[in-house]
């Protein structure tokens, strides 16, 4: 859902005879469940093997027709993106000039290996579209339904329970209940997160103003445009983030909202050093950049 996946393909498509792979993880999530239409595109072709199915039967039946059969086979091959198009809507890819294999089934080794061989012999770029689930083959893990563990600590295996109980509330979850607090209060309050309603603390919030509430994707930039918009439009955006991400969003922050001093909150989530998430998570630039 991020910007440089599609400034990627932009520029990808302008060199259509570069032998290039994109393999598509796609587990239907990026932390949480994924939004928006390239999601939508994304399950819509995940209900579309059966073409493969028709296609592969029909040239089956033609080349083992005599005489005529391969000839035929031949000529309605040169029609294909028409019957593509129809019976497997992933035109959004071809249309861009980049050849597409799938979906397939990515917990399959050999399928994989069988689609990723057949996507070398293009020599172009070529999307190849694997379907996982994220979570597979622990149980508590797919049980986990809004987050899959994406963000568990350390803990039993067996009974799932923390080693280490928290001693009292975390400073997210105090964030929750105050914004369902204050947007109880303020109809203007509305909230935005990226690809984090519940790592932030926002569910509590989404559960009690759905219509209030945007998911925007991994996409941090356009969370803080956005919050700049709805700012001008009079409301107040609270934008809830971790804090390293907000480094994603530099020049929107400083030129959209700054700048225009429009009235936006950002919540910084993990500031500081973050420990058991990393380098990556360690929230160290959020005080010199604001």
């Amino acid at each position: 859902t991020g910007g440089m996946a599609w400034e990627a393909l932009n520029n990808i498509a302008a060199a259509k005879n570069r032998p290039l792979i994109i393999v598509v993880n796609d587990n239907e999530r990026s932390y949480a469940p994924t939004i928006g239409g390239l999601a939508n595109h994304l399950a819509t072709l995940r209900t579309t093997d059966g073409y493969e199915r028709v296609l592969a039967w029909g040239k089956d039946i033609l080349q083992r027709t005599p005489l005529v059969g391969q000839t035929l086979y031949e000529s309605l091959h040169g029609a294909k993106k028409g019957f593509k198009d129809a019976f497997a809507p992933q035109g959004m890819f071809e249309d861009l000039g980049l050849k597409y294999v799938g979906p397939i089934d990515g917990h399959d080794i050999g399928a994989v290996e069988s689609a990723l061989r057949r996507a070398k012999r293009f020599h172009g770029p070529v999307i190849v579209h694997c379907l996982t689930e994220k979570g597979r083959g622990y149980e508590p893990a797919l049980a986990d339904e809004a987050d899959r563990f994406h963000t568990v600590g350390v803990m039993d295996p067996l009974t799932c329970e923390p080693l280490a109980p928290s001693n009292g509330p975390s400073w997210t979850s105090v964030f929750g209940d105050e914004i369902v607090r204050i947007g109880a209060e303020r109809e203007d309050v509305v909230a935005i997160t990226a690809a984090m309603l519940g790592p932030v603390g926002l569910t509590k919030f989404a559960a009690a103003h759905p219509d209030r509430v945007w998911d925007v994707g991994i996409a941090e930039q356009h969370a803080a445009v956005s919050a700049a918009g709805l700012a001008t439009g009079g409301l107040h955006p609270v934008v809830a983030v971790y804090a390293t991400f907000l480094n994603r969003a530099f020049d929107q922050l400083l030129m959209d909202v700054a700048l225009h001093r429009c009235g936006v909150t950002f919540v910084l989530d993990r500031a500081g050093v973050t420990g058991v998430d990393g380098a990556s998570h360690n929230g160290m630039w959020d005080m010199s950049i604001l």
